[in-house]
């Protein structure tokens, strides 16, 4: 039992960790957001693409062969899920609520799926660590 929790947190705790980073900058009040050499929409799609990525990788580790199978969509609708509440929330810290923000923010997500499910095409049988 060990062993899977440890399996568990190798493979969830960056994506948690991540989320906690997003979280911190979304709580930043609209006048102190740092400005970046980047469009802020190019910024969320990179941020969004990572963060597919790594609740990707926490999903194929999970064992259970329909996540294994949908990993790339279930991380897609996750990040894109997470994209709308990141956005309602920057609306209580005295920051605009932006659709063009979630849509950049699921763009760079799907690509993201995209990858994961060239990916797992590629590497379809779950690991044998799930056969114990």
């Amino acid at each position: 039992m060990a062993i899977r929790w440890r399996r568990w947190i190798w493979h969830w705790l960056p994506a948690i960790l991540f989320m906690a980073l997003m979280f911190a900058l979304s709580s930043i009040p609209g006048g102190r957001v740092p400005r970046v050499p980047v469009s802020d929409k190019l910024m969320h799609a990179a941020m969004y693409f990572a963060f597919c990525l790594l609740i990707f990788r926490g999903l194929r580790a999970t064992c259970n062969r329909w996540l294994y199978r949908f990993a790339p969509l279930v991380a897609l609708a996750i990040a894109s899920s997470y994209g709308v509440a990141d956005e309602l929330y920057q609306g209580t810290v005295g920051r605009t609520v932006d659709v063009g923000d979630w849509v950049a923010d699921t763009v760079g997500a799907a690509m993201a799926a995209v990858i994961a499910m060239v990916y797992a095409e590629v590497k379809r049988e779950p690991p044998e660590s799930c056969d114990q």
